[in-house]
């Protein structure tokens, strides 16, 4: 460019004409111009900051989210699919080992260790093989009359339980008189003929506990399995002389 006074050359650096001294007009607007783009190229540099932080920060909690969903499906797929897995295997190595297991329990049976029964029962799963159906009626017998005994010896040792209440024997009474009259009895597979023997001496050891320690007589004991569970706690306070307090 040139200067408008003397024609001299000029540069967009020059404030004046290096030959004239006159102020060279083409630098003031070359400066207003910079201000003005640096001013527009600063609003947009921010308006892009702005937009891309909003999309990253919804682009990263959109993935979190989506991780997650993906997390809870794959864990209910897992736990849907891991008692299925946990059954097959427990049941596959129970048939393995049907013979240990039953000859375990008609020693179990064998020695009138009623309540050992039971535990070696449920601790090692036997109720998921179909294999040991056969042993499921002697086993919840079993059951009962572990309750019962257990509820005896609470009501009999204070220092045991000092929550007791004729209601846990009452309730144990009633599993165990439903249990000897009910399906484990009328279907066939859920027992076995030689079991009739020990069912018939736990019988005998629950009808020892209850004259022993509850003061029944014969003739409560034949009433016994036909009473409801109210005849049954109301027999046992009259027994015991004990009468349980309301509770609102």
């Amino acid at each position: 460019m040139k200067c408008t006074f003397c024609g001299g050359p000029l540069t967009l650096k020059d404030e004046k004409c290096p030959y004239c001294g006159a102020p060279n007009p083409d630098i003031l607007k070359h400066r207003s111009d910079m201000k003005h783009y640096q001013s527009e190229f600063k609003k947009t540099q921010d308006d892009v900051y702005t937009t891309t932080h909003k999309f990253t920060s919804f682009s990263v909690r959109t993935s979190i989210i989506a991780f997650l969903v993906i997390l809870n499906v794959a864990a209910l797929i897992l736990i849907g699919s891991a008692w299925p897995i946990y059954k097959s295997v427990t049941k596959s190595t129970l048939h393995k080992n049907e013979a240990v297991h039953k000859k375990a329990m008609d020693d179990l049976i064998k020695d009138e260790k009623y309540i050992e029964l039971n535990a070696y029962f449920n601790s090692n799963n036997l109720y998921l093989g179909d294999e040991f159906d056969t042993y499921t009626a002697i086993t919840r017998v079993s059951d009962s009359y572990n309750s019962i005994f257990n509820s005896i010896n609470s009501m009999i040792n204070p220092e045991l339980s000092s929550s007791w209440s004729p209601r846990y024997l009452v309730s144990s009474l009633s599993s165990y008189y439903e249990t000897i009259s009910g399906e484990y009895f009328l279907y066939e597979g859920k027992y076995l003929n030689e079991h009739f023997a020990a069912l018939d001496d736990i019988d005998q050891k629950i009808q020892l506990l209850l004259t022993s320690f509850c003061k029944l007589t014969k003739e409560d004991l034949s009433t016994l399995p036909n009473l409801s569970a109210n005849g049954i706690q109301d027999l046992l306070e009259r027994r015991l002389d004990i009468h349980e307090e309301e509770t609102n």
